[in-house]
């Protein structure tokens, strides 16, 4: 909840829809670097309770999907979002992508940032833009 709340602060400091794709997309990354915790409590403590509890990546999931429909739904009424685009698919397909970078980031440890999370941003704006 408070990773999502970070990133809903985010982009509403942010006017139109790639603004607010690309600092969603980036804040995630770096709210993940920042919280190194996470890394452990998903990766290291099998045990703890979450790693049994796969409605709390659904949800996560879901509230992703959720906000990337908001931010292309406003982007469409822009003019800024293709035209010919499903937007639930297309929310589908940027959630996938952004959930396999943050998890890849934590699962390994290894950032994703610089000039591989700035040209994944790119590659996701790209397949939106109108």
């Amino acid at each position: 909840a408070e990773w999502l709340e970070t990133l809903v602060e985010a982009i509403a400091n942010e006017s139109g829809a790639e603004a607010e794709l690309r600092v969603f997309f980036l804040e995630s990354l770096a709210y993940g670097r920042r919280n190194a915790f996470i890394t452990r409590l998903l990766t290291r403590d099998a045990q703890f309770l979450i790693s049994t509890e796969t409605q709390v990546t659904d949800r996560a999931v879901e509230d992703l999907s959720r906000t990337i429909r908001g931010i292309l739904k406003r982007g469409r009424r822009a003019g800024e979002i293709r035209r010919d685009l499903a937007l639930d698919h297309m929310a589908d397909f940027l959630t996938e992508m952004h959930f396999a970078y943050a998890n890849r980031q934590l699962v390994t440890g290894v950032p994703v940032a610089g000039a591989l999370a700035d040209d994944l941003v790119e590659a996701m704006l790209a397949a939106v833009r109108a």
